[in-house]
């Protein structure tokens, strides 16, 4: 008989204390909830962003192999135009020697 109440005060504290025990587990479970909620968003989240990663990832060697055959390219065609530049140089030479 300890929790008795001794007054009307007591008995009303008591009742608040009773009912806020009574609604603690179920705060709990809501706030667990809703945490639960985020977490599974957050982790959906980084799925995609890890696609897209991957995604970057492919289209940054595509570019890489893309800017690879256009040096290889420039590279060509500056030792074609110097080859040209020297051909010319040497008619123009042979042309001031004749």
């Amino acid at each position: 008989m300890f929790n008795q109440p001794c007054s009307a005060q007591s008995a009303a504290e008591y009742l608040k204390k009773e009912q806020e025990r009574e609604l603690q587990p179920k705060i709990q479970i809501a706030e667990l909830q809703k945490q639960t909620e985020v977490l599974s968003q957050a982790n959906e989240l980084t799925q995609i962003n890890a696609e897209q990663i991957k995604l970057l990832v492919k289209l940054a060697k595509q570019n890489q192999i893309s800017a690879d055959i256009q040096a290889k390219a420039s590279n060509r065609l500056a030792t074609t135009a110097i080859w040209i530049s020297i051909f010319a140089l040497i008619i123009n030479i042979i042309q001031i020697f004749k």
